[in-house]
């Protein structure tokens, strides 16, 4: 890992950053809602992942006195990963069981497993895609936090997985395991093992399928494979599990991307499996001899929304009741659709919308529970994430979401005395032997809603001593003056094109400027020494 090239102002610069513990309160962090579910109780859980650095944690909600939402428990990633270690946004409940997907950057592990005790939750342990690898006792001793490490942590291979509805077994895919590959386990005396092997005829491709687990049946989405994707249905018998069916795309289908995502009934005789190159999601189901068929097709209204390819890239069925999700629909805005099933067959009951939220890619988590439907718009206000919820059943239109959002914005910590680590905790962030001397959030480094910080830098100056940070916004470059280290004061805004990966350095009295993806943008310089001096409102420099 890099060192900073001015050592009085090193520490500081962490500190007012809040990078100072090993993470930040789940309230400041963006993608909230990226993954959802709903236990048997009717609560509903909201991930809020976490990938390369940062932190990642679930929260369940359940009903205060007044009848709405109020978080009841927060749950973050098990002890015994490398810092920084990411969480995936997958969620799954079951048989009083909440698993929480893993990134760990060799794709060991399928995530993070809590159990309900009474009405709190119980921390279980790491689940691994394969049971029967030996873990070290502890599996951070002795890897250092290199680049390598680094590398593999900005990009935690992908996994996917499936909780049966009585969390008896899972089925987990992708990760350390070969291409191709799924296992099916099953709890065994409080541990998991593994039930039997599951093999692909794609095992050559690179797939991450998509899982879906009731019963005795085991569905598998690939929606990478052949002309348009395929889906597969496995059946546990005596002899173990084995594949009993295969619905591929033909050449009419082509792009269908079929299998993006599948839902399976509690029963195991009914599944649905979106194909959103084609705007479509196939219903399946299981008749005489336990022959599988298709049996219809669910599709959107014909009102001329573009969907962008992206109608049925989250499904949820509970009961009578299916949720499709189409997080591109309006212009990015995002739409659920409900369909309920009577007399005649699957019907579109209602729609969803997130109202004026723009680019919430609302839908792109659906969760549902006796008509609890729970609905994740990462997308929403910059990108830090709301989830909506509401309660199906009365007349369509009259449904009301209730807004979950990830908390109150962070506030600014300065001009006191530090703020002491004390049980592991500094004015709401994670510490270790480290106080907490001064922070500043983002609003107050002049970043509108959706911006982020991607690197820091720091310059003393020679001539009056005074110490800087140069922090790496998404619009440009800020620069806080830092010599009182409780009373940061923000002094300069350098605007530049937009870009979510900048890098910074600086050489003698001039600071260098990158931005990826920033397009015309070239590399940006910068004299220091313009910061000598000012004493009112932060300045503005071209």
């Amino acid at each position: 890992m890099r060192s900073l090239p001015v050592s009085p102002a090193a520490p500081l610069l962490f500190v007012l950053l809040a990078a100072f513990g090993t993470t930040v309160p789940a309230a400041a962090q963006d993608r909230f809602g990226a993954a959802v579910a709903v236990t048997e109780r009717g609560e509903p859980v909201v991930l809020k992942p976490g990938i390369a650095v940062g932190p990642a944690s679930a929260t369940v909600y359940a009903p205060d006195p007044s009848g709405s939402w109020a978080p009841v428990a927060r749950l973050g990633k098990l002890p015994g990963g490398l810092p920084g270690e990411a969480m995936l946004p997958a969620a799954h409940t079951g048989g009083g069981l909440l698993l929480l997907g893993s990134g760990d950057p060799a794709g060991d592990e399928a995530g993070h497993l809590y159990r309900r005790e009474g009405d709190g939750w119980t921390a279980v342990d790491r689940v691994r895609m394969d049971p029967t690898t030996v873990s070290p006792t502890d599996p951070v001793a002795g890897r250092r936090l290199d680049m390598a490490t680094l590398s593999r942590l900005m990009g935690p291979p992908g996994r996917s997985m499936a909780l049966s509805p009585d969390g008896a077994r899972l089925a987990v895919a992708g990760g350390a395991l070969p291409p191709g590959t799924i296992h099916v386990l099953r709890m065994d005396e409080g541990r998991w093992a593994i039930e039997d092997e599951v093999r692909l005829e794609e095992a050559s491709e690179p797939l991450v399928p998509t899982l879906a687990l009731a019963g005795d049946i085991l569905l598998v989405g690939t929606p990478d494979a052949g002309v348009g994707g395929s889906v597969h249905l496995f059946r546990r018998d005596p002899g173990g599990w084995s594949r009993v069916e295969v619905f591929a795309a033909d050449s009419t289908e082509t792009g269908a991307r079929i299998g993006a995502a599948v839902a399976l009934s509690a029963s195991g005789r009914e599944a649905f499996a979106a194909a959103p190159g084609n705007r479509r999601v196939h219903r399946l189901v299981v008749g005489a001899g336990d022959a599988w068929s298709r049996a219809g097709i669910l599709t959107p209204p014909d009102d001329g929304v573009d969907h962008g390819g992206a109608f049925g890239a989250a499904l949820a069925l509970h009961g009578d009741r299916l949720l499709v999700g189409s997080p591109r629909a309006d212009a990015g805005r995002g739409t659920v659709y409900a369909f309920a099933r009577d007399d005649s067959g699957w019907r579109l009951d209602r729609t969803l919308a997130p109202g004026a939220l723009d680019d919430a890619s609302f839908g792109s988590a659906v969760a549902l529970r006796d008509g609890l439907a729970v609905v994740g718009a990462p997308g929403a206000d910059g990108s830090d994430g709301r989830v909506g919820v509401v309660r199906l059943g009365g007349e369509p239109g009259e449904d009301e979401l209730e807004w979950l959002r990830p908390g109150e914005p962070l506030t600014t910590v300065a001009g006191s005395d530090p703020v002491r680590c004390v049980d592991g905790e500094a004015a709401g962030f994670d510490c270790d032997g480290v106080d907490l001397v001064s922070f500043l959030p983002l609003s107050a480094l002049g970043a509108e809603p959706g911006e982020r910080l991607t690197d820091i830098w720091g310059w003393t100056d020679p001539e009056t001593g005074r110490e800087y940070v140069l922090a790496g916004r998404t619009a440009g470059l800020a620069f806080v003056d830092i010599t009182d280290p409780s009373v940061p004061r923000l002094v300069g805004l350098m605007p530049a094109n937009p870009s979510s990966a900048r890098d910074i350095k600086v050489y003698r009295d001039h600071a260098f400027l990158t931005g990826d993806g920033a397009g015309d943008h070239g590399l940006l310089v910068f004299d220091l020494t313009r910061l000598r001096g000012i004493a009112g409102a932060p300045a503005t420099f071209e």
